[in-house]
Formats: structure tokens, sequence, C-alpha cells
């Protein structure tokens, strides 16, 4: 009767590490997956106002592209509109700093959470499918 217990309680020393490298690859998988839900559309945000910003600049290039390809001299209304794009853009400059100030403890913790989520998942773990559904996306290092 005694090896049955000794027999039952080694069985379950062996089998605890399975179960905690399991449950920690969850935990972290869900830590990661919160961090990403707040990163995630935080980056999307700062896209759209690039490709915004961006749209703006590359209007009063053309504007001024078209007027000194013409030699003419800008009108007020066109100084009205240069003025207006500038402005718009000055806004979003501000929105832009404002929300990488916001994104970067979030930035650092995702990157965080993702080492500790490859460690606790190895060999199972999807980084990239995972992180792509919050629309991260880990960039090389540079050189």
């Amino acid at each position: 009767m005694r090896t049955d217990v000794f027999t039952l309680s080694l069985l379950m020393v062996a089998g605890s590490p399975a179960v905690a490298m399991a449950q920690g690859c969850t935990e972290a998988e869900a830590a990661l997956r919160a961090e990403a839900g707040v990163l995630g559309p935080m980056l999307t945000e700062i896209t759209t106002i690039t490709n915004e910003y961006n749209s703006k600049q590359q209007q009063i290039n053309e504007l001024y592209d078209y007027l000194y390809y013409y030699n003419y001299e800008i009108t007020p209304s066109e100084q009205q509109e240069v003025m207006g794009l500038e402005a718009d853009m000055a806004v979003l400059k501000g929105r832009y700093d404002a929300l990488v100030v916001k994104a970067q403890p979030h930035d650092a913790k995702v990157t965080d959470l993702t080492k500790a989520y490859e460690v606790a998942c190895t060999p199972n773990a999807k980084t990239t499918e995972l992180l792509n559904e919050y629309d991260i996306v880990i960039l090389p290092p540079q050189q």
C-alpha cells in the first residue's frame, strides 16, 4: 500500500511542470492580448494621423509646384487655403505627439510581454500571428 501512495505522489509531481507551463503560457498570452488590445488601436490612430498629415503636406506641395511651374503668384484665396492646411497639420502634429507619448509605455509592455509569451509558450508560440490580430507588426532590429 505504501508504494501506491509513493507512485501516486511521483505522478502528481511529474505532471505539475506540464500543467504549470501550460497555465503560464495561457497567462502570458492573455496578458499579451490585453496589452496588444490597448496598443493596436493607438498604432492604427497614429498611422491614420500620419496619413492625413502627409496628405495635407502633399496638397501644399502640389499647389506650390503648380505655381512655380507656371510662374504664378499665389492668390489670397490660395494663401488662405495653405494657411488652413498648415493649421490642420499643426493640430494633427499635436495629436500625433500626444498619442506617441501615450503609446510608448504600452509599446514597452508589449515588447516585454512578447518575450515572456515566447519563453512561456515555446515551441508553440505564434507571436507574429497573435500581434497581427491587433495590427501590430514587429520590426526587425535597426543596424
